[in-house]
């Protein structure tokens, strides 16, 4: 089964595509020392440390949904109500607050979030795979590939100075 903008809704299918591109965002990371995770630009002005974060905090607040963390019919994420037009604005409160976190809690956070977030995919019956769930899983399925291109574009920048 699709949404009628042809993302599908089939959890398994859903799952195939967590995987995928999580795979694929892991894969552009893969090798970059912690010196260079803490350099600017990799997502536009964020370093590599701030991009982990920024993916691990949605990963986190994607677990929180499917874990029905619901009040009123609104959403939460460390007490913000956040709602997918406002993303933007989330995404620049959790860099103010996570600016500090060391590297080392930072790597951590990233691979806890995913295998949470995963969790929390897997323990959910399919009868509770609502609209909601589905878009806020959708959500994270794009999330990985908006960023792994800029990871790689980043890379083969750094590749060409260092070679030129």
């Amino acid at each position: 089964m699709t949404t009628p903008d042809h993302r599908p809704t089939d959890p398994d299918q859903l799952l195939i595509q967590v995987h995928a591109g999580r795979r694929d965002l892991e894969r552009a990371l893969d090798g970059i020392s912690d010196e260079e995770l803490m350099l600017p630009g990799m997502t536009g002005a964020w370093s590599g440390k701030d991009t982990l974060v920024h993916i691990a905090r949605w990963d986190e607040f994607v677990a929180n949904v499917v874990r029905h963390d619901r009040r009123d019919g609104t959403l939460y994420a460390g007490g913000y109500e956040v709602v997918i037009e406002t993303y933007l604005e989330q995404n620049e409160i959790w860099a103010e607050e996570d600016r500090d976190v060391p590297l080392i809690e930072v790597r951590d956070r990233f691979a806890g979030a995913h295998a949470e977030v995963l969790t929390a995919l897997d323990e959910l019956p399919a009868s509770e795979w609502d609209g909601e769930v589905v878009a806020w899983v959708n959500a994270l399925i794009e999330h990985y590939p908006e960023h792994t291109p800029l990871i790689l574009e980043w890379r083969a920048r750094r590749a060409k100075a260092s070679n030129p």
